[in-house]
């Protein structure tokens, strides 16, 4: 009960100390299309289970590049690229991971993914750097408070 009442007073001064734009992960409804960006991360969680990330430029040539990770039990059924520059240049996948490393510049390139996974892992970066507030996550657009984060896939 103790530890219990310790986490939610951390949760809660740190939610204070950082704002609300930054929040546990697991604390993110991973449901719903967050709103546009021009330049970072989309991730969300659609009502016919498939999982959806999408990766924007601002018309200027970035390197995106990260990973998906199943945590626990579960795996990684399928996964296709979505409106790739470069389709050949997104990474590749198996059962228990998502990898890519390309680089773009217009429109909205992508992965999506079925999974069964009990959580997934997330790291990403924009230029090598791990940039947390150009991560929304579902239909807020909550931002991570770190990468990498982790999302219940429920």
């Amino acid at each position: 009960m103790k530890s219990k009442v310790t986490t939610k007073l951390i949760v809660v001064c740190m939610l204070v100390f950082f704002g609300s734009a930054f929040v546990m992960a697991d604390m993110i409804d991973p449901y719903g299309k967050p709103p546009k960006h021009k330049l970072g991360y989309r991730i969300w969680k659609s009502g016919d289970g498939e999982w959806h990330i999408r990766m924007s430029a601002k018309d200027k040539k970035r390197r995106f590049k990260g990973s998906i990770t199943c945590v626990g039990e579960g795996r990684i059924k399928k996964a296709w690229a979505v409106a790739m520059e470069n389709r050949k240049d997104h990474g590749g996948w198996n059962e228990r991971q998502i990898q890519f490393n390309f680089t773009a510049k217009k429109g909205q390139d992508g992965i999506d993914w079925i999974t069964n996974c009990h959580k997934l892992q997330f790291y990403m970066t924009i230029n090598g750097k791990e940039v947390p507030n150009r991560v929304w996550v579902g239909k807020k657009g909550k931002n991570p408070y770190s990468i990498p984060f982790k999302l219940p896939n429920r």
